[in-house]
């Protein structure tokens, strides 16, 4: 799957910042005692953890899409290692009179690194890349989805590389062969289909027709109360802008949620 490029520059400047701020636990170390170790040790891992969870958070996953694309399971094994192992480890550890503190520390610090490297990976490779429209509903796509081998496929410019900064909205056409058109049904039923392969995406606005005659009215949804409330809530917000909306549907593998659709233009609108 197609992962370069973004990782070795943001993550590298987010890794660099977490080592130099834990770095400085090495300088001086003769005039700390362990708890004071252990609180700088875990004010530096939080403040690192905090930054790179919002950009998470905000940019990769966005809005519900944290919860349904397992962001959050990842991201707690992180937190565990990084911010409560970590800091207990040099708790435990630190001896200010160690001959090898420095050693106990810097190995205490480079593991961590490791780690938190490992597990922002982890987060990138699994980050939802499109929001493919098929047939009557929109799609997850997360980046571990789509293979290199279908990339390379690829006509459109804007297509031959996975989104860096957070899921795009697309459409997606079937192919006039009928031999490729089987191919893509046969392989929907291993739950890859059409939207797993960019080579059949088109520009969304090619697409706001179908999108918004696949879109319905909140009364005319089949919802819990729940969702109810909560897609009344919406509703009213951007009614209070001066805009009708639609909703449609929007399958993930956990749960089905709802794209808001602009009922004037078929736009896909982001919520707060």
């Amino acid at each position: 799957m197609q992962n370069r490029g973004f990782f070795g520059t943001h993550q590298h400047h987010l890794i660099s910042t977490y080592f130099q701020v834990n770095i400085m636990l090495t300088n001086r170390l003769s005039n700390l005692n362990r708890y004071q170790a252990f609180g700088l040790h875990f004010l530096g891992s939080a403040a690192v953890i905090t930054c790179i969870f919002c950009f998470i958070k905000f940019v990769w996953y966005p809005h519900q899409l944290f919860e349904v694309a397992n962001g959050l399971e990842l991201l707690k094994i992180l937190i565990l290692v990084d911010l409560v192992l970590g800091p207990l480890i040099m708790l435990v550890i630190f001896n200010p009179k160690k001959k090898s503190l420095k050693f106990d520390v810097t190995t205490v610090l480079i593991c961590q690194l490791l780690f938190l490297g490992y597990g922002v990976w982890s987060l990138y490779t699994v980050r939802p890349v499109y929001l493919a429209f098929v047939e009557k509903q929109f799609v997850l796509v997360k980046a571990n989805e789509i293979e290199d081998s279908d990339i390379a496929k690829v006509t459109v410019e804007k297509f031959k590389q996975l989104p860096q900064l957070g899921p795009q909205f697309v459409g997606t056409q079937l192919p006039d062969s009928q031999q490729k058109r089987e191919e893509i049904l046969f392989a929907g039923l291993g739950n890859m289909g059409i939207e797993n392969l960019p080579q059949y995406y088109v520009d969304y606005a090619h697409i706001k027709g179908q999108v918004l005659a696949a879109s319905k009215e909140l009364s005319q949804q089949n919802l819990d109360d729940t969702s109810k409330i909560q897609l009344e809530s919406i509703r009213q917000d951007f009614e209070k802008q001066g805009k009708k909306v639609l909703f449609c549907p929007l399958k993930t593998r956990s749960n089905k949620l709802f794209v808001v659709i602009d009922a004037s233009n078929g736009d896909a609108l982001t919520t707060n």
